[in-house]
């Protein structure tokens, strides 16, 4: 179904007249509560599993430990909300089709709008356009095809844009993840044997060094990320740093967080990254990608949930699903080490390690292990 009109909110008015009645299925009563209890059930229950890395006896290891440390870490859903809500423009007529569109895959999006409307490949012409962030989300040419899909209807040319409520509650979603960690200690707090585990027994910054000797652009990261963060020098009761390293894309980033925690609320103070990508080609655009990168793993840390409910997702925008605002904000230092190895990503690759450090300068600040993601609101 689709309402077709000579402006956007013409169209989002025709749309909400419309008495749309949906059909219970197996679906309607799931929540995130059931989802996670069968999360629960697959990891204690499965009889095979897929095994990533596997090396010496990690079984033995842990029971000759003299310390085993169990854990389990939670992350719910997570939409993409890009700030360019999802859109294209498209034109069939005379059996050919063109379309506009802002996308991450434009070879890929050519070759669905082309099946999807059943025409030879060569009869498909994409202009791909510059797009408000993608986040992978513009890796699925579903908007795309319904553009395209729709001008084949209507047989004039149609711009398709996507609520903000849609975009939130039609997604394809970051997985929500269970993992379950175990990790084994000999006398002294060295690590002995784990299991899918992140150990913090030692000094955090010092423990990590040691173990990045073999691996010296890690290792060189790590040690400059501390240095800039001054990471040796006290803070005051209730403010705390945390630190972590991650490779991904290519590149390896460090980052260091501040926080201070005051009756229970958080502030993040300052955030200092940096990043091996092997050579930045332009390094005002690296540090840029790096930023906007832990913005949005901070807004995930922060703010980000996708729970459902009866079936059907519960947010909807960014009243009820809310990203770091300027006001909230911390300082972050980027700096770039080049190491002449292959080049390496600058999209994505700040995100990742957000998280960990920061809910590790909240053990900092407070002694609590935050082993639940989004961050609560207040922190005992």
């Amino acid at each position: 179904m689709a309402v077709v009109a000579d402006s956007f909110w013409t169209a989002k008015k025709g749309m909400d007249l419309l008495d749309v009645r949906w059909e219970s299925t197996k679906h309607s009563q799931v929540s995130s509560n059931v989802i996670f209890n069968q999360f629960e059930r697959d990891i204690d229950e499965a009889l095979e599993r897929e095994i990533d890395v596997s090396e010496g006896d990690t079984a033995g290891g842990l029971m000759d430990a003299d310390i085993v440390i169990e854990a389990d870490y939670r992350v719910p859903y997570l939409a993409h909300t890009c700030m360019e809500p999802l859109n294209a423009t498209a034109k069939v007529i005379d059996g050919y089709c063109e379309i506009w569109v802002g996308c991450q895959s434009p070879l890929s999006f050519r070759k669905s709008v082309a099946d999807a409307l059943g025409f030879e490949l060569e009869k498909v012409t994409l202009h791909n356009c510059l797009m408000g962030g993608g986040f992978g989300r513009k890796s699925r040419p579903d908007y795309a095809i319904q553009a395209a899909q729709i001008a084949l209807k209507v047989g004039r040319p149609v711009q398709l844009i996507w609520t903000r409520e849609e975009d939130v509650r039609q997604d394809f979603y970051r997985p929500a993840i269970l993992s379950k960690f175990r990790g084994g200690l000999d006398t002294k707090g060295d690590l002995s044997a784990w299991h899918n585990t992140y150990v913090d027994k030692h000094e955090p910054y010092e423990y990590r060094l040691d173990r990045l000797k073999h691996l010296p652009r890690q290792f060189a990261v790590l040690k400059k990320a501390a240095l800039m963060a001054n990471w040796t020098k006290e803070l005051p009761k209730g403010r705390g740093r945390g630190i972590s390293l991650q490779t991904s894309f290519g590149s390896i980033v460090a980052e260091v967080v501040e926080v201070t925690v005051k009756e229970g609320k958080l502030s993040i103070d300052r955030v200092v990254a940096v990043v091996d990508p092997g050579y930045a080609i332009s390094p005002d655009g690296m540090k840029a990608q790096i930023e906007s990168g832990i913005i949005y793993g901070l807004s995930a840390a922060l703010n980000g949930e996708i729970t459902i409910e009866n079936g059907a997702v519960k947010q909807s925008n960014f009243h009820d699903y809310s990203c770091v605002r300027m006001k909230d904000s911390p300082a972050i230092e980027t700096y770039i080490i080049n190491s002449g190895e292959a080049l390496g990503g600058a999209g994505e690759p700040g995100t990742p390690p957000i998280a960990a450090a920061l809910t590790n300068a909240i053990y900092d600040a407070t002694g609590n292990r935050i082993r639940q993601l989004p961050v609560p609101d207040i922190i005992l």
